[in-house]
Order: structure tokens, then sequence, then C-alpha cells
């Protein structure tokens, strides 16, 4: 049986190799958050490095898109609470009215829209097809969005890039690339 859990500092691409970068590796390469880590930057390095200079478009889905956005937001809430002093305040009614959230709103949106969109491919995440009692049932150990991501990875045969280790729990899971030792330990 092939491994499905692989290293990515030392992997090499086959030349029809498609790939999906889950919200936590598109967070290190992509934004402030975590910046500085070996594992960012091994996921920075792979990025850069391999599938900017082959010319390898990763895909990407509006679900991880929403991910992405969505934590870096609540990220700079969780800032904003700190270093106001207030950390009963409530993102909707308290932070979004702010200068803060109106600067890293459009601090995400432009990531997205000039250094994502014109470098992945736009990939339907086939929920329409996909068996919703299935991404239902309770598990434990991953949650629905990392469901979606797997199912999305087996059938359309994308090797996913993940520094999220609940892709380690999986029974059935795509082809992985990982810097994260606690994934890499169920190679």
């Amino acid at each position: 049986m092939p491994k499905t859990i692989l290293d990515i500092r030392s992997y090499v691409p086959r030349p029809d190799e498609l790939f999906l970068l889950d919200t936590s590796v598109l967070i290190h390469i992509f934004t402030e958050m975590n910046i500085g880590s070996q594992r960012a930057k091994s996921y920075i390095s792979f990025f850069d490095n391999v599938l900017m200079k082959q010319k390898i478009k990763p895909c990407i889905t509006a679900l991880i898109l929403s991910e992405l956005i969505n934590r870096y937001i609540r990220f700079h809430f969780d800032v904003f609470r700190t270093s106001e002093n207030e950390p009963k305040a409530n993102f909707k009614t308290d932070y979004r009215i702010t200068l803060d959230y109106e600067e890293k709103i459009k601090l995400i949106t432009n990531i997205v829209r000039e250094d994502i969109i014109p470098y992945f491919i736009q990939t339907d995440d086939m929920f329409s097809d996909l068996n919703v009692e299935s991404l239902l049932s309770i598990d434990t150990y991953y949650d629905f969005n990392d469901k979606i991501t797997a199912v999305l990875g087996q059938r359309k045969g994308l090797t996913i890039i993940t520094d999220d280790s609940d892709f380690g729990q999986m029974k059935d899971r795509p082809t992985i690339l990982t810097a994260n030792p606690r994934l890499l330990r169920f190679l």
C-alpha cells in the first residue's frame, strides 16, 4: 500500500500532479500568522521553489478561501480584544465597526485578489455529489470542512498540502504532504 502522508521537505512532484493547499498552509504562506516557524518555512519554500518555479497552479475552493478569510479576521479580532483590553468584545457589534477591522479585511481580500486567485485554479467542491450523511457523521478527530477537503482530494486526485494534524486520523484520505511531525508519525 502506498504511503499517503509524505514529508513536503523532500517531495518532488510528478509532472501531472494537482495540489490543494489547505487553509492551515495558506495561512503560513500568505499571512503574518505563524511567520518564522520552521514548518511555515517548509510550506513557503515548497510553494515558492517548487510550485511557482515550475509554474504548477495549485487548486483552491471557495470553502478554503472562506476559512482563510475568517481565520485571519478572527485572529485579528483576538489581537484587538487583547490590545484594547476588551476580553468580552463582540465580533459583530464591537469589532466590525472598527478601523482595525476595515484595515484587516482590506489586507486579506487584497491577498486573495492579488496573490492567490491569479496563481491558483478555482475548483468546484462537488458538494452536490457528496454523501452528506457521511459528512454529517459525528467524528471527534476532524471537522466537517476537513472531511469535504479529504473527499474532494480523493475524488479529484488532488494531493493535499496541510499542516492540520486532524488529517492523520482519517481512514480514507488522499495523499497528504506536510511538515507537521504529528502528521508524519502516521507514515
